[in-house]
Formats: C-alpha cells, sequence, structure tokens
C-alpha cells in the first residue's frame, strides 16, 4: 500500500512537471482582447503582437488608411524588426488594422474598395457575420516585396467599417533563412484568426 502511495506522489511530481513546462506555450499563445466602446468594434489578437506600435514596415502597405486614419493597428514584427524570431526570413511584417467612416451610405462604403482594386482585383460581393460587405485579395509587388491583402468593408446602420491584414514578403532568395510553407501556413492562420475575430455590434 505504501509503494502504491510512493509511486502516486511521484506519478503526480511528474505530471505537475510537464504542466509546469508546458506553461510557458500557453502564455506565448494567450490572446489579447481590443474594445472599441464607441463604434462598436471589438477583436482578439496574439499577445506578442504589438498593439499600435511604430513598426513601419506593413503600416506603411496598409490601403484602407487612404480613406481614414485606422483607429487601432496590431502588428506581427518580421525581418523588419531589429531582432525576433523573424530576423533575416521572408517574412518582412504584418498588420491588421480597421477603420470607420461615418454618414456614409451602403453604395459609397462599398466603393472604397473599388478605389483601391485595380483589374482582376474586384470586390466580391458578400456578407460579413449576417451583414453586408464586400471582400477584396489584393497583391501588389512594391519596392522588392510581395504585399497580400485581405479588405473587407462592412456597412452598418449608416456606417462603413474597413477592416484589412496586409501580409509583406520578400523573395526567398534575397534572404538568408527562408521560411518552411508550415511556417508561413501558422502566420496566414494568426491573421486569419484576428480578422475572423473581429465583432460589430
Amino acid at each position: 500500500m505504501g509503494g502504491w502511495r510512493s509511486r502516486g506522489k511521484i506519478a503526480a511530481v511528474v505530471l505537475l512537471g510537464v504542466v509546469m513546462v508546458g506553461l510557458p506555450a500557453c502564455a506565448a499563445s494567450a490572446r489579447q482582447a481590443y474594445a472599441d466602446r464607441a463604434n462598436g468594434v471589438s477583436f482578439s489578437y496574439p499577445g506578442d503582437w504589438l498593439l499600435n506600435g511604430d513598426d513601419d514596415a506593413a503600416t506603411a502597405k496598409l490601403r484602407i488608411t487612404s480613406v481614414a486614419s485606422a483607429l487601432a493597428v496590431v502588428q506581427l514584427e518580421g525581418n523588419f524588426a531589429d531582432e525576433g524570431p523573424y530576423k533575416g526570413t521572408d517574412f518582412e511584417a504584418g498588420a491588421f488594422a480597421y477603420t470607420v467612416l461615418s454618414n456614409s451610405t451602403e453604395a459609397q462604403c462599398f466603393a472604397t474598395l473599388d478605389a483601391s482594386s485595380s483589374v482582376p482585383q474586384k470586390p466580391v460581393i458578400a456578407t460579413w457575420k449576417g451583414l453586408p460587405s464586400r471582400r477584396l485579395e489584393a497583391h501588389y509587388g512594391i519596392a522588392g516585396t510581395n504585399d497580400a491583402h485581405q479588405m473587407v468593408a462592412v456597412y452598418r446602420q449608416g456606417k462603413c467599417y474597413l477592416l484589412e491584414t496586409v501580409i509583406v514578403s520578400r523573395d526567398p532568395g534575397d534572404v538568408t533563412r527562408p521560411l518552411a510553407p508550415v511556417q508561413w501556413k501558422a502566420i496566414r492562420a494568426q491573421f486569419a484568426g484576428v480578422l475572423r475575430s473581429v465583432t460589430i455590434s
């Protein structure tokens, strides 16, 4: 009986050790919540991203800011940063941002995406969580980088909500440590998760 208790204690200690070793990974994946009560916008983003940081590698590429200043920007620093896990890779930087246009008609709202698109990159008629919207996927090659944009225009009660993610990459041949396809898939999934988390109330 005593031996069983000892083995039970050892197993408990080993289990506790496994849980404790796993804590940093859980902490790294923790998400932060953002809420704009004035406009009814909320979303979540990975805890190690920057909120309204000063890294302009991606924010300078945002296209919704051509019509209004972004109300919030969250960024994942890449090769452009002075340090970090993506230094020297073909992931340059990425950002999610949104802005809100007041006193807008539905046509005016959706025209903002037309203004930032070019044939054959045209907005697609869609709905965003039950609200009328337009979606646009656009790719641009600028100054040695490839910019992949996901833009959504959502119309609700006289307001136009513009959401955008931009992922900036570089030619793998131009860097010392190109990322594997599975790593790129994980990065894109993070941005898709931020966009998917947006709620408008």
